[in-house]
């Protein structure tokens, strides 16, 4: 399918640079793509047929896939397009792979802007943007912007707990439930790395849990992970309820902040094995998708690489 009819700002100039992602194909123009893509730019100036030749690239492999890279695309040829929190990961793994990092920050810059004046600014946005790297790994760890968004969130928390804005004070716990187990795991070693008090891990990891035994009950086949969770459930619940006794008897957390290593570490491991979501529900694995299509146009196939933004 071709995506570029309504923003390419040459169509009467025939494309000389072809890139097919899976399905979905973008009749470009080298002139101006390659300035933009160190990537791109490496492949044309190695393929057959001079300068004049058209190319082909197939970057199914490109973090984010299509709609990453239309939007990348729409930056390179100056059209609008729109930044996001489900989509910022992705252009920043995109920009990463395609090498888009010329003397301006180029698309790199302008997604940080949008992560540090609006995406990581509020505790549902960090969220939904350290959900959309669930489907970008590794490339999302191996740039960072999976880490920063868990540790925005770790922030938000934090500041929430010490300056409400909402009611009631635990509002925040529910945001949490949209997180696959190892994005909570980021999220509560961020936690601690802020050395949050336990009482906010205990609500964490209780409204998590308590998420992943609603789903579980659904699940007939998973009735040894229901038990194990109702156990851990149980145990979170009996802990809670002896350390605000023992808070209000003593006037301080101080006795009890040391255990909270042991118990919030075993809530952890036991939360990390039970993952009772069919597979596929928190992220996509595009590689094994392959294109089988050829044509007379040279046809070069990336391989795969680690990535970094400075």
């Amino acid at each position: 399918m071709d995506r570029t009819s309504q923003w390419v700002s040459s169509p009467d100039i025939p494309a000389d640079l072809l890139i097919r992602i899976a399905h979905d194909v973008f009749p470009l123009h080298k002139s101006v793509m390659v300035p933009k893509c160190g990537y791109i730019r490496k492949v044309v100036a190695a393929a057959r047929g001079g300068a004049t030749a058209a190319v082909e690239i197939d970057l199914s492999a490109l973090p984010g896939g299509a709609n990453a890279f239309d939007k990348a695309a729409r930056y390179c040829y100056g059209a609008n397009f729109e930044i996001s929190v489900r989509n910022a990961a992705a252009l920043l793994c995109a920009a990463a792979f395609l090498d888009m990092q010329p003397t301006d920050g180029g698309l790199a810059r302008r997604v940080e802007e949008f992560l540090a004046k609006v995406g990581l600014r509020t505790l549902p946005g960090a969220v939904a943007v350290l959900r959309s790297c669930e489907g970008l790994l590794p490339v999302a760890e191996e740039i960072g912007v999976a880490q920063r968004s868990a540790d925005a969130i770790a922030l938000r928390i934090c500041n929430e707990v010490l300056f409400p804005t909402r009611s009631p004070p635990e509002w925040w716990t529910p945001e949490l439930a949209a997180l696959s187990p190892s994005s909570f795991h980021k999220v509560i070693t961020a936690l601690r790395c802020r050395r949050a008090e336990p009482e906010v891990l205990v609500a964490a990891a209780t409204a998590y849990a308590e998420l992943l035994l609603a789903e579980a009950k659904e699940e007939a086949s998973l009735a040894r992970e229901n038990e194990a969770l109702r156990s851990e459930l149980a145990r979170m619940r009996a802990y809670v309820s002896g350390m605000q006794q023992q808070s209000k008897g003593s006037g301080s957390s101080s006795s009890w902040r040391g255990k909270k290593g042991g118990m919030a570490s075993s809530w952890l491991r036991t939360l990390s094995r039970l993952n009772p979501f069919k597979a596929g529900i928190w992220g996509k694995d595009t590689s094994g998708i392959v294109d089988g299509k050829t044509g007379a146009m040279n046809s070069v196939k990336p391989k795969r690489r680690r990535f970094s933004i400075s």
